[in-house]
């Protein structure tokens, strides 16, 4: 997790005579949070945990973009040996240090080789002479076979490469390195901690075996504005927590004395309150009986409009009911005064057929005795003729009895409807 990038002043430091040097390093904080951040040294061997000190490590919390720097102090003790030694650095975050932290790239420094008294060499090394001589004997010899025999090998491209790449690549190569001489820093904005330039340039030709030279990138070095900037704000940030904690010490002591003006005019104000409660409950009372009279009033009115609209509704159906019986009667007057003409007819025809009957019966009494000759036919006439009119005045009677029981029934429908209009017409008097 990129918690804070971190960027050496100097990758690599050459320890003094007494085996001491320092690396500075300018923390950022890239998080989204304030941080409290705890620091630790990852050795890489042969280099000790001992010889390492951790200096100037923020105790406040490093807020978003803020740079603050740390020191590691270098103490080799004298009976170490010369060389190149690294070590990485480690920031995390004190909440969770094991999940949330940053290393650095590999930082070195050297230790020079230390001057020995002749007297003690030639007491160690009297039996190094012969050795000596045989390792410069084969040291010659190799040095001539590979002047003899010099293949030529491309220049690996070791640009925005790490430092741990490059020298693998160079080592890879069959080609030196050698640190104190051939490593180099430039200021770079874009590739830090990587490699920037080198030489001889990449994709030439160079005897095996030659050393290379590389500039890793690296920040500028802050200037003594910038470091005093720092330190500025440093101690505002502090004053601003002294400040912040005598804004928590008065906002304290401002609630405690509200809290006991608070109570001291509860105390002064009771009696207050209780004679303002008292009026207030009367004024809620009679407002209280007002609003109850306006809403009986308004109730009144609506029920009495509201009788009002049943009223004109009953009516209007009751006028509709009557309007409705007044048409039924003129039609069964009408259907009534058919059916008595109806009879009149009816009496009409059988007075005819009577009277007919009558004459016909004369005439044959009259014919039979002008003429005894056609009796018989004259009687069966007649006979024919009686039985037709016999069958006639049946039907009429029959007509006349349907024509009776009808009337009867209208009439009974027309007393009826009667009656009933004379209740709707109280009922109507009964609405106005």
């Amino acid at each position: 997790m990129n918690l804070v990038t971190i960027n050496e002043v100097k990758n690599s430091v050459n320890c003094s005579g007494d085996g001491k040097a320092e690396h500075v390093f300018n923390i950022k904080n890239t998080s989204n949070t304030s941080l409290k951040i705890g620091c630790q040294i990852l050795q890489n061997a042969p280099t000790q945990e001992t010889w390492l000190t951790v200096t100037n490590v923020p105790s406040y919390k490093l807020e978003v973009g803020t740079i603050a720097q740390i020191s590691v102090k270098i103490a080799v003790p004298e009976d170490s040996v010369s060389g190149n030694y690294s070590y990485r650095l480690r920031i995390f975050d004190t909440n969770s240090p094991g999940e949330r932290f940053s290393d650095s790239h590999a930082v070195y420094f050297n230790v020079a080789q230390k001057n020995i008294p002749e007297s003690i060499i030639e007491k160690k090394c009297s039996w190094c002479v012969p050795t000596a001589i045989a390792a410069a004997l084969l040291f010659s010899a190799a040095i001539t076979s590979w002047f003899l025999i010099q293949p030529k090998i491309l220049v690996p491209d070791l640009t925005n490469m790490t430092f741990n790449k490059a020298i693998m690549a160079i080592s890879k190569n069959q080609l030196g390195f050698d640190e104190t001489n051939n490593f180099k820093t430039i200021v770079s904005e874009t590739n830090i901690n990587k490699v920037v330039k080198q030489d001889p340039p990449p994709n030439v030709e160079i005897e095996k075996g030659a050393f290379i030279t590389i500039w890793l990138g690296r920040n500028r070095e802050l200037t003594k504005l910038e470091l005093q900037l720092t330190d500025k704000i440093i101690s505002l940030e502090a004053t601003l927590k002294r400040q912040e904690k005598n804004n928590m010490m008065l906002t304290n002591k401002h609630k405690s004395n509200i809290k006991k003006i608070k109570k001291q005019t509860i105390k002064q104000s009771k009696a207050k309150y209780s004679q303002a409660m008292t009026k207030q409950q009367s004024l809620l009372k009679i407002q209280y009986s007002r609003d109850l009279a306006n809403k009986v009033a308004m109730l009144k009115k609506q029920q009495k409009q509201a009788l009002i609209n049943q009223q004109l509704a009953h009516k209007n159906k009751i006028s509709t009911i009557v309007a409705n019986y007044g048409k039924q009667q003129q039609k069964l007057k009408v259907t009534l005064n058919s059916m008595k003409g109806l009879n009149k007819f009816i009496v009409r025809l059988g007075n005819d057929a009577t009277n007919r009957r009558n004459k016909t019966k004369n005439m044959i009494i009259r014919s039979l005795t002008n003429s005894k000759k056609y009796s018989a036919k004259i009687v069966s006439v007649y006979n024919n003729r009686a039985i037709y009119f016999r069958s006639f005045l049946r039907q009429l009677r029959s007509i006349k009895d349907f024509n009776n029981k009808r009337i009867t029934e209208i009439i009974a429908a027309l007393t009826n409807q009667q009656k009933i209009l004379k209740e709707l017409n109280l009922a109507l008097a009964q609405t106005k």
